[in-house]
């Protein structure tokens, strides 16, 4: 039996949910990616793109580019048969801008059909920009801004309030449009210009943030953060003021193919189309005037995802539901992490507006290096957090739960300092390390059984105290630990006095 059959079948037994994919034909590139579940929190167990160019000349053709098709549908034949191995049990297959502009484009809609059994769904410039909309507002609660997806053959632009996808425009200005042109020329420019003419809405979005898709924009949030020697290289959330951004496309737009060919850090598929995308981002930003560009993992494949959850798993925290997936496969559990929540909220009130939530997933993901070596804990917690999956929360958040999840295991990763520099002021650097004391309280208390944690109470008086009190009566050595861990945690939390009583009351109401 296969590793997949074995899987899967292990899978139905558990009465987990099937696996989910998503084949997105995109004029350039086609990719495949199954998730294993239909969740708030999706964890991809394949994720491959294919660059097939099936759009290329469509401009002057009207058509696919003939060299494009039997490679398409042989990356379709192949991308059907991992789909189904990989136990998806819908797929939503989704064909956008080349398939749906060309003459032929339904002709190789029902050749794939005849070949691969697939069903194509060719989707309007309209619902791809919303769906793309859908997928960016997924990842960020509350979203109000605007949202640009650069593909290979166009720019999907849409108005978010609230979450909600609004006004919207499909512009004819993608690479593949545009691939030989010099950007210097005044044709090229006037060509570019007249493709922005239908979003008359733009001048709206003054003071908005604008939220990148797509892998062009991707390419270039890789390329600012090697240029800064930023310590995070994590693309979703990274954000650049107007200014910067503006900085840089003037950069990039300006260079050669020559030269984009030496730069490492870019990814060689995107090194032709890269100073086209900043052009054309230059131009996005003069005519929007967003407060900030901010760049999205999240886009039209997760907006079909998202958009086949019920209502309850839509409208849960995107950052919470991935503690919660984490915690559960690599921790103690949901019920342990709200339980220790629970137990450390009076000491650690909500001051900031996220306070609540960012305890909440620490308190989840307080042991989830429990099961390495006890001289790694530390360092893997604090790279393991980091660099999760997780959507819904700043680059400072990232590093904000490293720092208090490694702190439980008594340090951070060797390293870890010009991250922590970059990305937390000191205050806040310390009250991430006083809340990884505070979760290492709890842990020693109630080795991971969350009942046990009623047999304590940690609660503090303003400033002035924090108190640790124990209901029953425990060995001197073991009071001794707590006193010092209680009274570090007190010098983080900046409480002048700090406390443990033995044979206490440990009832809130007391």
């Amino acid at each position: 039996m296969s590793v997949v059959v074995k899987r899967r079948a292990r899978l139905a037994s558990s009465g987990a949910r099937a696996a989910y994919g998503v084949l997105d034909i995109g004029s350039n590139s086609i990719r495949l990616v199954v998730y294993e579940a239909l969740t708030r929190a999706p964890m991809a167990l394949f994720n491959e793109r294919v660059q097939c160019g099936l759009g290329a000349g469509i401009d002057s053709t009207r058509r696919l580019d003939p060299d494009a098709i039997e490679p398409a549908l042989g990356c379709l034949e192949r991308f059907a048969h991992t789909a189904n191995a990989l136990g998806a049990g819908l797929l939503d297959v989704v064909g956008t801008a080349a398939i749906r502009e060309a003459e032929d484009g339904a002709d190789f809609v029902r050749l794939a059909k005849r070949r691969t059994g697939l069903d194509i769904r060719v989707i309007s410039g309209i619902e791809e920009a919303r769906l793309s909309a859908l997928g960016a507002a997924s990842a960020a609660p509350g979203l109000v801004g605007l949202v640009g997806d650069l593909g290979g053959a166009s720019l999907e632009l849409v108005e978010v309030v609230d979450g909600v996808p609004g006004q919207s425009s499909t512009l004819a200005v993608g690479p593949l449009r545009f691939k030989d042109a010099d950007l210097k020329s005044a044709r090229a420019v006037e060509a570019i210009e007249r493709g922005f003419a239908p979003a008359t809405w733009l001048g709206g979005m003054r003071g908005r943030s604008l939220h990148l898709v797509g892998g062009t924009w991707r390419a270039l949030a890789r390329l600012h953060m090697a240029l800064k020697d930023y310590p995070l290289p994590i693309i979703h959330g990274h954000r650049l003021a107007r200014t910067d951004a503006e900085s840089l496309c003037r950069l990039v737009a300006g260079l050669s193919t020559k030269t984009m060919r030496k730069v490492a850090s870019v990814p060689r598929r995107r090194q032709e189309t890269l100073p086209f995308g900043a052009f054309v981002l230059g131009r996005l930003i003069a005519r929007a005037q967003p407060s900030e560009v901010v760049f999205s993992a999240y886009g039209l494949r997760e907006g079909l995802l998202y958009e086949r959850l019920s209502a309850a798993e839509r409208a849960a925290d995107p950052l919470l539901a991935g503690g919660m997936e984490m915690s559960n496969r690599l921790g103690r559990g949901v019920e342990y992490g709200d339980a220790l929540d629970l137990w450390l909220s009076e000491a650690f009130p909500a001051h900031e507006a996220r306070d609540g939530l960012l305890r909440r997933v620490a308190c989840l993901l307080a042991d989830v290096s429990w099961r390495d070596h006890p001289d790694y804990r530390a360092k893997h917690a604090f790279h393991q957090v980091l660099r999760a999956p997780f959507v819904g929360l700043s680059h400072p958040e990232r590093a904000f739960l490293a720092v208090a999840v490694s702190s439980r295991y008594r340090g951070a990763s060797p390293g870890a300092e010009p991250i922590i520099e970059a990305l937390l002021s000191p205050s806040r650097a310390r009250v991430a390390s006083g809340l990884g004391t505070a979760l290492r309280i709890g842990a020693l208390l109630s080795h991971g059984e969350p009942d046990l944690l009623q047999t304590a109470r940690l609660s503090r008086n303003g400033d002035d105290k924090l108190r640790l009190t124990l209901r029953d009566v425990v060995e001197a050595n073991f009071v001794r630990r707590l006193e010092r861990l209680v009274e570090e945690l007190a010098s983080d939390l900046s409480i002048k006095h700090s406390e443990v009583r033995v044979g206490g009351p440990v009832d809130r109401s007391a």
